[in-house]
């Protein structure tokens, strides 16, 4: 649709989600940092007004240029500050279950992926671009009066207490300043790269496969609206894997969990290349979205047992 609205090549079309992608990893660090100091709930409502804001007048763009501000910057500012303040969030309140927590909080992008693709084609085919973007300008809002009335910080004792079970000493012997590292503590340590390197290979592989598999599959001949359920078979073992992986995180090597899922990731993604047939997109999509899905409720758990909850927001 950007393509054909704009009259532009594929590479300035994908070029919008790299700069989204850019400045969600910039606003991400900034959302951090006021997650620590102003609170959840201010952080995620306003990341969530700027995506709204973002698809309302992307809706009424008319150059490429606009395009690249509004859906590339707007949108970038506003996932930023849901996404990772989401995740920080819920680690501190469920520290050794946060695998299972962040697995149904993140579920809520699978749920997205499964519903959104199929629906916003068909609008997109029965009445057009502005009404895909308006539609998702107020599911946007919607979840901001949502967030507004249910997000909340954990108190600090909580997090000492879930940061003391992590290391497993005692809770009554938690000292009353935050514990563990700060940011630039943080930033010293080997470990910090490796789950910054972690994220950004992980982050990779799937907009590469999100923002291409159905452009790809329609450059193949297949139907618009049959390459845009790829996203939802996508979705499906996506969303079922980030919970699974909690319910069972407790129990299993969490390491050993992430670095498999990468070794399996990378046969897969070099695959999609070569593949013709619908169905086949269909069961490779399926395998990819599973182990994909394993990855990101274990990351922030992992994550807290390194560093501690002191500035966990900004770490993340």
């Amino acid at each position: 649709p950007i393509m054909e609205r704009f009259e532009v090549t594929r590479t300035v079309a994908s070029g919008v989600m790299s700069i989204r992608g850019l400045t969600m990893a910039i606003s991400a660090f900034i959302s951090g940092v006021l997650l620590d100091r102003i609170g959840l709930r201010r952080v995620v409502v306003i990341g969530i007004i700027l995506c709204g804001l973002g698809y309302l007048l992307t809706a009424f763009a008319t150059e490429v240029w606009q395009l690249y501000v509004l859906f590339g910057l707007l949108m970038g500012i506003g996932g930023g500050f849901t996404f990772s303040p989401l995740v920080a969030a819920t680690t501190k309140w469920f520290g050794g279950k946060s695998a299972l927590a962040n697995g149904v909080v993140l579920s809520g992008f699978g749920f997205a992926q499964i519903l959104l693709p199929p629906l916003l084609t068909s609008l997109f085919i029965s009445y057009g671009w502005q009404v895909c973007l308006l539609t998702l300008a107020g599911l946007s809002w919607i979840g901001g009066l949502l967030a507004w009335n249910r997000l909340h910080d954990p108190p600090s004792s909580h997090v000492q207490e879930i940061v003391a079970a992590s290391a497993g000493s005692d809770a009554s012997a938690v000292p009353s300043e935050p514990v563990g590292l700060s940011l630039r503590q943080a930033m010293t340590r080997r470990g910090y790269w490796i789950f910054l390197l972690i994220y950004f290979a992980n982050a990779l592989s799937f907009s590469t496969v999100i923002t291409h598999i159905v452009v790809r599959a329609t450059d193949l001949g297949i139907a618009a609206t049959a390459a845009a359920v790829i996203l939802t078979v996508i979705g499906v073992p996506n969303t079922v894997g980030r919970i699974l992986v909690g319910l069972v995180a407790n129990r299993i090597n969490q390491r050993l969990i992430v670095s498999l899922a990468f070794l399996l990731q990378a046969p897969i993604v070099f695959t999609l290349g070569w593949i013709t047939e619908l169905w086949v997109f269909y069961v490779v999509g399926a395998v990819y979205g599973l182990i994909y899905g394993t990855v990101q409720p274990l990351v922030p758990t992992l994550a807290v047992g390194h560093f501690g909850g002191r500035s966990l927001g900004s770490i993340l």
